[in-house]
């Protein structure tokens, strides 16, 4: 019997973009995200937004792979990928997810679809 673990973690990071213009946060979530790429009023983001999510927090997800041989030709393995349920942080300045989704699908795609398991088998003859 084999098991793996696996853990991934994506470190904790801001939105501001000074290369961009994006010096505060009203700037970087306004033109960078929240409410498409070039709103009609960014002043209009709320300071609400604005203190709680110019940060996106770490996120952690934990994965585990098992499989066991029956017989030098049978095996049986399964996966349960993001064990622990973590959702996914909000990140409103994200330029990867459709329709303003306030997350990150490339950083932080298995929070998103949540705990997931997977059960197969393998015949060889």
């Amino acid at each position: 019997m084999n098991i793996t673990a696996s853990i991934n973690y994506v470190g904790r990071f801001n939105l501001l973009d000074p290369t961009a213009g994006f010096n505060d946060c009203a700037t970087s979530i306004a033109f960078g995200g929240l409410g498409g790429r070039y709103p009609p009023n960014p002043g209009a983001v709320s300071q609400t937004l604005l203190t709680n999510y110019c940060e996106v927090k770490s996120f952690t997800d934990v994965d585990l792979y098992a499989q066991y041989a029956f017989s030098k030709n049978f095996t049986v393995h399964a996966s349960i990928l993001n064990v622990l349920g973590t959702d996914p942080p909000v990140d409103l300045n994200t330029y990867g997810a459709s329709g303003n989704d306030p997350y990150n699908p490339a950083m932080h795609q298995a929070g998103a679809v949540g705990r997931f398991f997977n059960v197969g088998a393998t015949y060889t003859f």
